[in-house]
């Protein structure tokens, strides 16, 4: 069942953008080291070549190891700090990245990057025919983002709480999804901070089929089953109430004791 896992499971999130910092993070099946690059402008691939391959100058470009969270499942979040003589990055400017992984050679290799996984491709991939399009909203284009800009009237937030699955109204990260598909290409009028402040499962009232999923995936990935205690251990135990006001309006104190409970 190992190999029918995606190597990336989650991701890539665009987790954080500075002047001088950019990290992203993903939720990978395999160990790996992590490759960041970074370019200015929106970045296409028009090669035939299997992983992605630009002309352009790159800005800058890092490695992090990944964090082995379960049996199989590894965390990383990608950061590239820019130091001088690179220059830092601005608003009202568009940049794109790309991920390089490189999986060991006793961990199934080789190197994949989001050209190799088909991620920057608009492909069928359900039985339905919903399109699992490109991650840079066009196709061979890489991801990319754009810091805050300069005037905070520019500035465009979205913000959501917990996500329903099973809720009757329509799904609102899609619609975001959209939103951000209408002006990618603008620095200014794009999408510059989600802020997600609840969970994406509602952990409270968790949709029965998602539920059952969650098990599995978790026994799967973290390699751990827990199960449910079937009896507590033998205990003895005193519970004394006091100032308890009977029929007669009278407090009384009384004391109830039980040994070998189970």
């Amino acid at each position: 069942m190992d190999n029918d896992l995606p190597l990336i499971l989650s991701g890539p999130i665009l987790r954080r953008v500075e002047p001088t910092l950019v990290s992203v993070w993903l939720a990978l099946s395999k160990p790996c080291t992590v490759e960041l690059t970074l370019w200015e402008g929106r970045i296409k691939d028009d090669s035939t070549l299997e992983n992605f391959k630009v002309d352009g100058p790159v800005i800058a470009s890092s490695t992090t190891e990944t964090l082995r969270i379960g049996i199989n499942l590894h965390l990383v979040v990608a950061t590239l700090e820019l130091q001088l003589p690179v220059q830092p990055l601005l608003p009202g400017r568009l940049y794109s990245y790309n991920v390089t992984m490189l999986v060991p050679p006793d961990a199934g290799g080789p190197i994949q990057d989001l050209k190799s996984l088909g991620l920057l491709a608009d492909t069928k991939t359900l039985p339905n025919g919903k399109p699992h399009l490109p991650l840079g909203y066009e196709i061979g284009f890489l991801p990319s983002f754009s810091l805050p800009p300069a005037k905070l009237e520019d500035l465009q937030i979205a913000h959501g709480s917990c996500r329903k699955i099973n809720h009757p109204t329509d799904d609102a990260l899609a619609w975001i999804d959209g939103f951000i598909k209408k002006s990618f290409n603008e620095p200014n009028k794009r999408l510059h901070q989600l802020l997600l402040t609840g969970d994406q499962i509602y952990a409270d009232d968790v949709a029965q089929p998602v539920l059952w999923q969650l098990v599995i995936r978790g026994q799967h990935l973290l390699g751990l089953q827990e199960g449910v205690v079937e009896f507590l251990p033998l205990f003895k135990s005193t519970i004394t109430t006091e100032n308890i006001v009977t029929n007669s309006n009278k407090p009384e104190s009384t004391s109830v004791k039980s040994d070998d409970v189970s």
